[in-house]
């Protein structure tokens, strides 16, 4: 059998001393374990969504913790979108080993830092396009 071609999502970060890098996200270990993650959550919610409200509402209410919040109104696409942007928070956000400092030249007091899960969000819809392909 036909091993699936991974998609393309390069981002930009520093490389533990070996300088910055342009590398694809979907080659990440992270990413691979997330996607496996996020299938077995579609196929839950796939299964309960329609079929079995209580069991819908349960697998629901792990995931949405605001309580004045209609639980059934979240669709499973909601659902998988929302642990999809929690893990990219978790994995990439705000990590040094995948930030990038960006300085202004010739004013070097021009300075940034972009980390991955900065370059996720800038282009979010095509990245959840991408994971909702492989996920099926």
């Amino acid at each position: 059998m036909k091993k699936a071609k991974k998609p393309v999502f390069k981002v930009i970060y520093n490389q533990f001393g070996h300088g910055i890098t342009f590398e694809n996200i979907f080659e990440f270990g992270q990413v691979e374990a997330l996607l496996k993650e996020l299938k077995k959550l579609k196929k839950n919610l796939d299964g309960a969504y329609g079929k079995d409200d209580a069991k819908y509402l349960k697998l629901v209410s792990k995931m949405v913790w605001d309580e004045n919040k209609n639980r059934m109104k979240y669709t499973p696409e909601d659902l998988i979108e929302m642990e999809l942007r929690r893990k990219c928070q978790y994995y990439f956000w705000a990590k040094c080993e995948y930030e990038v400092i960006v300085t202004g030249w010739p004013d070097t007091n021009t300075e940034r830092k972009i980390d991955i899960y900065d370059q996720l969000d800038a282009n979010w819809e095509t990245f959840k396009k991408m994971v909702f392909e492989v996920i099926g």
